[in-house]
């Protein structure tokens, strides 16, 4: 059993004090950014790789229509359940989802579901990430005609004692998405280029 000093506490307590002076928001107070969806079970580390230089989503238009959303891969870690190298099965799934206008970038809301990708699987130990390849949605004629903006959710999964039976999920939003070659990303994929 591993005691605590006085001193080890007060540290502890004067980080919490200066990371909410700072204006870090503890999970409880239920501010979940929005990029963030729910977790559940045993889940390891988990991220996408989604920012200004390097875009969890590409939309490739033809012409001015929003014809195919390329999504790069997330990154996948197994639960770390002992105290030596774990390996387990984990998967992800991208969800295509629309909306037409009314959203939040307050807080994760769920949009309706447009399309379930594949589930795809792969091996992860909780010091190596899972290797897959990156998955993308070619719109029906060419064309994401009906609604307004386009994003994609990510589903991770991890899957233990056997590689069917799910122990845990993760959900994540691409937030920054590429338009064609420009170097600018922007928060959705719109139908149509102004």
């Amino acid at each position: 059993m591993r005691i605590r000093s006085p001193r080890g506490l007060c540290l502890s307590l004067g980080t919490v004090v200066v990371a909410l002076l700072m204006g870090a928001a503890p999970a409880s107070a239920g501010l979940t950014p929005y990029w963030l969806g729910p977790e559940t079970g045993n889940f390891g580390v988990h991220d996408l790789t989604d920012n200004g230089q390097y875009p969890g989503a590409t939309c490739t238009y033809n012409g001015v229509e929003l014809s195919k959303i390329s999504i790069r891969r997330p990154v996948v870690y197994a639960f770390n359940r002992t105290s030596h190298t774990d390996t387990q099965t984990v998967g992800y799934r991208y969800i295509l989802e629309y909306n037409d206008g009314k959203f939040s970038t307050t807080a994760y809301s769920d949009w309706p579901d447009a399309h379930l990708g594949k589930v795809i699987k792969a091996t992860a130990t909780d010091a190596a990430n899972a290797r897959w390849s990156a998955a993308s949605y070619t719109f029906p004629n060419g064309v994401a005609a009906g609604h307004q903006v386009w994003r994609i959710s990510i589903r991770m999964f991890w899957y233990y004692p056997t590689a069917t039976k799910i122990d845990g999920k993760a959900l994540q939003v691409v937030e920054n998405y590429q338009t064609g070659a420009s170097t600018e990303t922007q928060f959705f994929c719109y139908s149509a280029l102004a």
